[in-house]
Formats: structure tokens, C-alpha cells, sequence
């Protein structure tokens, strides 16, 4: 099976593209973008390192439980991992279930309302 990176995994959002604090990845099935993460990479002054937060995150309907949202996050991991992250944090809303469950396989919990 191709990578759900597809080819356009490197490149970045119009306007994001040159900011050096933004991590942005597409998703592709059989050449069409069906998943995106937004990222924005800061520094945490307690950890004194630097942290990312994971702003958007999408998959369409069509295109989950395909492996998107599974590649997009671990490749967001990897990058962190690569730029000394002390945290990687994000928000779901409460009733997003099938998120959670994404996110829990990364390690993510503890949801609070």
C-alpha cells in the first residue's frame, strides 16, 4: 500500500509555506487530499524546550479508518521527536469519539470538558 503521505506530504500551505514556526501535512488516497494537520511550533519555559501544538486535524469522512489520520499524527510525532519537543498538545471536542480514539493511540488522555 502507498503512503498515505502521498506526494504533496512536504509541502505546505499557501501562506505557511516560509514561516519557520508552522508544521503543515496532507493526506492523499490515490492522488487527492483527503487529510490535513496544522501544527505551530513554540517553547514551553518550564520544560525549556521547544513544544508544538496541533491546531487543525482533519480526515474526510470517506477516507477514515484508512490509515490518514495514523500517518498524518506520526509523522507529526517524528518531527517533534526530531526537534527536541518537551510536549505536544492538542484540544478535541468532547463528542469527537472517534478523534479520541486516534489520540489515545498516541498517548494522548485524560480529556477534560
Amino acid at each position: 500500500m502507498r503512503s498515505p503521505l502521498g506526494s504533496r506530504a512536504g509541502k505546505s500551505g499557501p501562506g505557511l509555506c516560509d514561516h519557520p514556526n508552522a508544521f503543515v501535512r496532507f493526506g492523499e488516497l490515490e492522488g487527492r487530499v483527503v487529510g490535513a494537520v496544522v501544527c505551530v511550533w513554540s517553547y514551553s519555559t518550564f520544560a525549556r524546550r521547544p513544544s508544538v501544538n496541533l491546531h487543525n486535524f482533519s480526515v474526510l469522512p470517506e477516507a477514515q479508518g484508512l490509515g490518514v489520520g495514523t500517518a498524518l499524527l506520526g509523522e507529526l510525532e517524528r518531527r517533534a521527536r526530531e526537534r527536541g519537543r518537551s510536549q505536544l498538545t492538542l484540544e478535541v471536542l468532547d463528542s469527537n469519539e472517534s478523534a479520541k480514539r486516534l489520540y489515545a493511540r498516541f498517548g494522548f488522555g485524560g480529556w477534560a470538558p
